[in-house]
């Protein structure tokens, strides 16, 4: 008897778990309007039909049992065999109404795992951003061909960089293009470790909030934005720097950094810096590009020739 009515427990357990699937799904494709509740109510009836016939053979099989019992022989074994088969039938059940109950419901993320889930959807949204930059730069710069590119790097090597023992290297046009350049001179002198770009991007926006009164008239913050929201950009995004950022950047590190173009005189930034942090204190050597790329102005890195 035990058994039967474990069994039977387990049956109800299940058909309430079915109706609570049945219903949250109903809710959901149904809509809530008029339909909407209608079709609740249905399910609802439904469901309350079919607890009505379980109730109704739990007591038939309660009531058979109980006759077995007392009867004795093929009576009591028919209902232990039946009680044997229910365990399995409705483990069975159970099993698919935890299931689909999983599907339906998933677990609550954690403030932590969300947290966790929308870093890593941001930044991988961020790398997909710049690989079809990269891609577009590829497809625009192999369609221009010979042209732009070519006039400007030899008038400037013509002008200034030949004469001077100086030529570029190149860093990837990714929107960090003027941090990479930084980064690669910063960490370009001997014995000097290597430095990260976005440990550049870092200094930078710390220099800008430290002189937000010299830079944030000339920040350009769209409608609604402020300057805070420009330096966390400078930190964090793949935006590109400009001028702003190269006398930030000279303010940061204590250096004069030197930009050459193929239209301009060489354009120091920092001259004016008071101190200097590094113990060598050589120019940050930098090319400003108006076609390297058909996309867009860029910025490489300018090395002493081998």
């Amino acid at each position: 008897m035990e058994k039967l009515k474990s069994v039977q427990r387990k049956e109800v357990k299940a058909l309430e778990g079915e109706r609570r699937g049945a219903v949250k799904k109903t809710k959901a494709t149904a809509g809530k309007g008029k339909k909407g509740k209608e079709a609740v109510a249905a399910t609802e009836a439904e469901y309350d039909a079919k607890a009505k016939k379980m109730a109704d053979r739990h007591t038939a099989d309660i009531a058979a049992f109980d006759q077995g019992a007392e009867e004795g022989g093929d009576g009591v074994a028919a209902s232990a065999d039946w009680v044997g088969v229910g365990v399995g039938a409705i483990g069975t059940a159970d099993a698919a109404n935890a299931d689909a109950a999983a599907e339906e419901a998933p677990p609550a993320e954690s403030k932590q795992e969300k947290a966790r889930r929308k870093k890593l959807e941001k930044k991988q949204r961020q790398i997909e951003k710049e690989r079809e930059r990269e891609t577009r730069i590829e497809e625009e710069n192999a369609a221009a061909g010979p042209g732009a590119r070519d006039l400007e790097i030899a008038a400037m090597k013509e002008l200034y960089l030949d004469a001077a023992g100086l030529e570029l290297k190149d860093v990837p046009a990714d929107g960090h293009c003027l941090f990479r350049a930084v980064a690669d001179r910063l960490g370009g002198a001997v014995n000097r470790a290597a430095v990260d770009y976005m440990s550049v991007r870092s200094a930078c926006a710390d220099a800008l909030l430290s002189g937000e009164a010299d830079y944030a008239p000339f920040a350009e913050c769209p409608d609604g934005s402020t300057f805070g929201d420009y330096v966390d950009r400078v930190r964090s995004s793949a935006d590109w720097g400009g001028h702003l950022e190269l006398r930030a950047l000279a303010a940061a590190y204590g250096r004069t950094i030197v930009v050459y173009s193929a239209d301009a005189p060489p354009l120091r930034v920092g001259d004016e810096t008071d101190g200097d942090t590094d113990k060598n204190g050589e120019d940050i050597l930098l090319s400003f590009h108006r076609h390297y790329y058909a996309l867009g102005e860029h910025y490489n890195a300018v090395v002493r020739r081998q």
